[in-house]
């Protein structure tokens, strides 16, 4: 499927910008990452300051229904590198913390009154689900984080990114993994991750899926991209995946909008719309989308915009 992108009249407003840190003098500037809504009351952006060549602290802001704040967090996700985040209500949120310097990986955990942090090296994603779980995911396992317990599941493939559509219906995608460098995606039925196979990509260098977004059981989205910045998109249609062609560069995020689905290729903002993908350039490039409630939110750099 080839489609054009047609012009789509939106209007963007920038609704925050993470000032410098009050007290650190090498700043070189905030960078959101990723970003996740409930509703129109709840929304969390997260990334980190690099303050050096070295060093770095985390940044994570909420959204209350009426203006975004920074988050206290625990000491030990204090100086890490917030770079997922995800929550199915306002009281099940989870952020991946990435320590690249002395491997102090986690997830940040957010009840509805404080957060915590929980060990867990080489964290990749997060995805909450249910009214207190999630899943969380490393190079070679899933964990299902329920109550004060974990589970740990063979997973088939190296996970980058995951959507849940049910307890018992979540996609993940990612590459092959031990020595295969081709896109790939496994399915949870409840009780085991299975691989669905993708349809490889021709060329040397790996070709990872980073991002997915399921509609439904037989709409499925997938993205990412190669070495060389080839975008790479996918949908699943119930049965079997399919390649989609479209001119575009590779897509960052997905949401799913008044039911529409909606992309960021770090400039512009798509929506596919009945075989049609629909193309809008916001004032800043983006990289990350959420829908909380109708109201669509998106990052750019050390600013959180909104569509009016």
């Amino acid at each position: 499927m080839i489609a054009l992108a047609l012009s789509l009249l939106l209007s963007w407003q920038v609704v925050y910008t993470e000032p410098p840190h009050p007290w650190l003098e090498l700043d070189h500037g905030t960078r959101f990452q990723d970003i996740a809504a409930t509703d129109a009351r709840h929304a969390w952006a997260v990334g980190e300051n690099q303050w050096g060549t070295d060093g770095h602290y985390s940044v994570l802001v909420r959204w209350d229904g009426t203006s975004w704040r920074r988050q206290v967090l625990p000491k030990k996700g204090a100086w890490l590198d917030l770079a997922k985040v995800d929550a199915s209500r306002p009281g099940n949120v989870w952020v991946v913390a990435q320590d690249y310097e002395g491997g102090n990986d986690g997830l940040l955990r957010y009840d509805g009154h404080r957060w915590r942090f929980l060990g867990l090296r080489g964290a990749t994603e997060a995805v909450a689900v249910g009214e207190d779980k999630a899943w969380a995911f490393t190079p070679k396992h899933a964990y299902l984080f329920e109550g004060n317990g974990r589970q740990r599941f063979d997973v088939p493939i190296t996970v980058e990114a995951a959507d849940a559509l049910a307890e018992d219906d979540i996609w993940a995608v990612g590459y092959e993994g031990d020595g295969s460098t081709q896109p790939a995606a496994a399915h949870f039925d409840g009780r085991a991750w299975t691989r669905v196979p993708v349809p490889p990509v021709a060329g040397e260098g790996t070709h990872e899926l980073t991002a997915v977004l399921a509609m439904s059981p037989t709409e499925v989205w997938a993205s990412g991209a190669n070495d060389l910045d080839t975008p790479l998109l996918y949908r699943w249609d119930g049965t079997r995946w399919a390649a989609v062609a479209l001119r575009s560069a590779p897509i960052t995020s997905l949401i799913r909008h008044h039911g529409q689905v909606w992309a960021a290729d770090g400039k512009n903002l798509l929506r596919q719309d009945g075989g049609r993908w629909l193309r809008n350039t916001p004032p800043r490039p983006i990289t990350a989308l959420a829908d909380g409630g109708g109201r669509v939110w998106a990052l750019s750099g050390k600013r959180i915009l909104r569509l009016r």
